[in-house]
């Protein structure tokens, strides 16, 4: 009887704190608009311009940050995300000083109308494009997409090959099922059920049981001619190690590879282990 009262109050206790985190910042991974132009310019001085993009219905927020002059460097983020969890790039000066950082919040997340996610890769990838050609850039841009950014960065060179000169793709999800899916992810899409979950997880867990078919739709590797670095650790148990194998056979015949096994890290390096990412790019990153 006692067990069965612990559990009965234990459902409640854990609904109760699901339901009363809906409003709460802190879960929506984002960081306001002058708490992240405060936050840089303390760290770095570097010029910041945040931006408004908009196109069929959707409004995507980006940053610039640094000298417009500079070599370009796109930023795109995993799942779930936002730009603000590119914070230790953003943050030093080894990176606003050398580039031009353009930060990007995909459909749904931090500020891009935040719950509204847009689960079709070609559909995020269209407006990166769109953003970069709103910018007028002198020069292609690198690209370098985390988790399930890599593959939106794939697309958008797909889409557009001319905007740039290298690919990044960062412990990237782009082979189809061949990454964990957690039983409870599906239980977040259930229809008056997602409502008992923070948003931020509900969209993170209908992009992931999504994207299987939306890999499949990957295809025309052929058309990227930029050359690819690829950064994946081997012991990432979140999106597997083959990733990285499937994404070098298909670029092989088209462009140059450049695969880096990172031995024993795992996923979402920006957070567990920054500095060491953070050389990893600076070495690999072209200058």
């Amino acid at each position: 009887m006692q067990k069965r009262w612990f559990h009965r109050i234990s459902t409640i206790f854990i609904v109760g704190l699901l339901v009363g985190s809906h409003g709460c910042e802190t879960l929506k991974l984002r960081v306001s608009n002058p708490k992240l132009q405060a936050t840089i310019v303390s760290k770095t001085g570097a010029d910041v311009k945040i931006r408004t993009f908009t196109s069929n219905n959707h409004s995507i927020r980006y940053v610039t940050v640094g000298d417009s002059s500079k070599p370009p460097l796109v930023l795109l983020h995993g799942s779930p995300s936002s730009l603000s969890g590119w914070r230790a790039v953003y943050t030093d000066s080894n990176f606003t000083n050398k580039y031009y950082l353009i930060l990007i919040d995909r459909p749904g997340y931090g500020f891009s109308q935040f719950g509204n996610v847009v689960t079709s890769i070609a559909e995020q990838a269209s407006l990166v494009n769109g953003i970069l050609k709103e910018l007028q850039l002198n020069q292609p841009a690198r690209i370098l997409g985390s988790s399930y950014g890599g593959p939106v960065a794939l697309k958008a060179a797909m889409q557009a090959p001319d905007l740039y000169n290298q690919i990044v793709l960062l412990s990237a999800s782009v082979k189809p099922s061949a990454e964990k899916v957690y039983d409870i992810s599906y239980l977040m899409v259930v229809p008056v059920i997602e409502w008992l979950f923070p948003k931020v997880f509900t969209m993170a867990s209908k992009e992931k049981l999504s994207h299987a078919n939306e890999l499949k739709k990957l295809t025309e590797w052929n058309r990227i001619k930029s050359p690819v670095t690829i950064l994946h650790g081997d012991a990432d148990e979140l999106i597997y190690y083959d990733n990285a194998l499937y994404a070098q056979e298909q670029l092989l015949p088209y462009t140059s590879v450049d695969l880096i096994t990172l031995k024993n890290k795992g996923h979402a390096l920006i957070f567990s282990d920054p500095d060491y990412l953070k050389a990893l790019l600076l070495l690999y990153l072209q200058q």
